[in-house]
């Protein structure tokens, strides 16, 4: 792991002057405006529209090429009561972008039903959805999904149903044959931002209908009931938080702390979340949505989402399916370790394996081969569906490593940190294809990944001024990640280990408290008083990253 400086110290930065300018006049600690200028925000426009987003820094959504033509197809089934299915997916974008293009629908009086996939029945439409759908179902509105369904289109068509496609996946085969498609990564897309989400995909259809049904300017009124399903989605997906998805999860999270809607209100309640901020979603509340969808319906968290009247026991119900999930993950990850040693796996320049794993949290478990071993993995369950990810910090691609082996796989889709397929697993054609796998691995670029830190600053600098000012740059994710400092670990107290496992670690040093998620086997190192780590913050506590901490040479 190599560890570098995201950029030169202020004390020698060539812009020293602008910065320490610009954090005299935000009143913001001189290390906020750093790591502002390490992204790119550098003058006075660019500072204010980061740091005090507005919702009319969203786009037009008329700026989609088909969203006219969209919104025409909707309309129509509005007015003539024609039955729309809204198909999604099981994960939080995919819960939240049904519950926003639902809940809309509803309220502008459209006959509307919605369906999310269980995990078994795989990702996307399908055929075989299509054929299960009601009767009468004469419009189809995929969120999340549909950029590669080419094969439900064919079905949907030859059933005279048309399709509306909203959708932000990769297009890995030309574009879908369907009546309309919003999708900002269409080659012939003429929508300037790139990453939106499946919410936000969403939601900008929502926009544009409320715009030319209810109000020119839905911005503050009718979108704002809204914009805390978006935000979740686009924390949750881990896409890009520049552009408008910044002001969407500024948005959203304001709200969300503020006045939250009566389902987030009773989440909160059952969770005892009291503030909430990007690592909440990213650690509490996306957890526990995506595990209803690993290992149970997640049209069951789809029916609390759009419900009027949410109940404590279903979110309770909810929490519970995580706590199962995540003991399954401890085992299943037990097994999957040794059999990666027992079998020499992480010798290769990509770990793959093929074993009696949950389909619902080989995502999970290839990410933590990842982080342990520091080589993109693939894990294929019991049914041959496998779940791929990239080394964070890499620029290593598992979709093209993936296409580069297509021939093997039956189906497989997503991005370049993370992917899913589908196999057979018959045990020659398992064979052939790891084999293939390593070849086109062999094809990515090998970098050894890096880490780099903001600065160099002792943990016992920190006060809650400068916690508070860092916390100005909420909401934290891709495009905005939380700043990382490098600091020696020594005089700690308190050392001791918790979780239902043992597997955190906390301590206090310089009467901060320290929580080092999953580095319980670090405990001896840290009590030596001679480490050396990266960390963050989450809320008001210092973390450390989930990297690793290094032993620095003796004081």
């Amino acid at each position: 792991m190599n560890w570098k400086h995201l950029d030169l110290p202020i004390d020698v930065h060539p812009q020293k002057a602008k910065i320490l300018y610009y954090s005299r006049k935000y009143n913001l600690h001189p290390l906020v405006m750093l790591n502002l200028f390490c992204n790119g925000y550098d003058d006075t426009s660019k500072i204010e529209a980061f740091l005090f987003p507005t919702m009319d820094q969203l786009h037009s959504p008329f700026l989609f090429k088909d969203m006219k033509k969209a919104l025409k197809r909707i309309v129509k089934a509005i007015v003539n009561k024609e039955l729309i299915m809204i198909f999604g997916d099981y994960d939080v974008d995919g819960i939240t972008s049904t519950a926003i293009m639902y809940k809309a629908l509803k309220r502008l009086g459209a006959e509307v039903q919605a369906r999310l996939p269980l995990r078994e029945e795989g990702y996307g439409l399908t055929s075989r959805s299509v054929q299960n759908f009601p009767y009468n179902t004469s419009l189809i509105i995929t969120v999340d999904n549909g950029s590669n369904a080419h094969d439900a289109l064919i079905t949907a068509a030859q059933k005279g149903i048309d399709v509306i496609v909203t959708d932000h996946h990769e297009i890995l085969d030309g574009e879908p044959q369907c009546f309309a498609f919003l999708n900002p990564k269409g080659e012939e897309e003429t929508y300037p931002f790139k990453d939106l989400c499946g919410a936000g995909v969403a939601l900008k259809v929502v926009q544009a209908l409320f715009m030319i049904l209810k109000d020119k300017n839905p911005l503050n009124n009718e979108i704002m009931e809204y914009i805390e399903y978006a935000a979740l989605g686009t924390i949750a997906d881990m896409v890009s938080l520049t552009d408008e998805n910044r002001a969407i999860c500024f948005k959203g999270l304001q709200k969300m702390n503020v006045a939250p809607c009566k389902v987030l209100k009773c989440f909160f309640s059952v969770l005892k979340i009291k503030d909430v901020s990007s690592t909440t979603i990213g650690f509490q509340i996306a957890p526990i949505l995506n595990s209803c969808g690993r290992i149970d319906d997640p049209n069951k968290a789809l029916e609390v989402f759009i419900s009027e009247q949410p109940k404590h026991e279903d979110f309770k119900n909810m929490v519970n399916t995580d706590l199962l999930r995540k003991e399954m993950q401890k085992t299943q990850y037990s097994s999957l370790k040794e059999t990666i040693l027992q079998n020499n796996l992480n010798h290769g320049r990509i770990i793959a394996v093929h074993g009696q794993f949950h389909k619902g949290i080989a995502g999970i478990l290839a990410a933590r081969v990842t982080e342990e071993f520091k080589k993109p993995a693939i894990v294929i369950a019991t049914d041959g569906t496998g779940s791929a990810r990239s080394v964070h910090g890499t620029n290593f691609s598992m979709i093209n490593t993936l296409t580069r082996c297509s021939r093997y796989l039956k189906r497989f889709g997503g991005h370049t940190a993370a992917a899913g397929l589908t196999i057979s697993t018959e045990s020659a054609h398992l064979k052939a294809f790891f084999l293939a796998l390593q070849a086109s691995a062999e094809l990515e670029e090998d970098v050894e990944p890096v880490i780099r830190y903001l600065a160099e600053y002792p943990i016992e600098a920190w006060d809650k001024c400068i916690i508070d000012d860092f916390i100005a740059l909420e909401p934290y994710g891709q495009g905005n990640p939380k700043p990382f400092f490098l600091a020696s670990i020594k005089k700690v107290y308190q050392l001791e280990t918790f979780g239902k496992a043992s597997e955190h670690l906390k301590f206090t040093m310089d009467k901060k408290q320290i929580i080092g998620f999953g580095k319980a086997n670090l405990l001896e190192e840290v009590a030596s008083g001679h480490a050396e780590g990266l960390y963050t913050f989450g809320g008001r506590t210092l973390q450390f990253n989930l990297h690793e901490i290094r032993t620095a040479a003796p004081f």
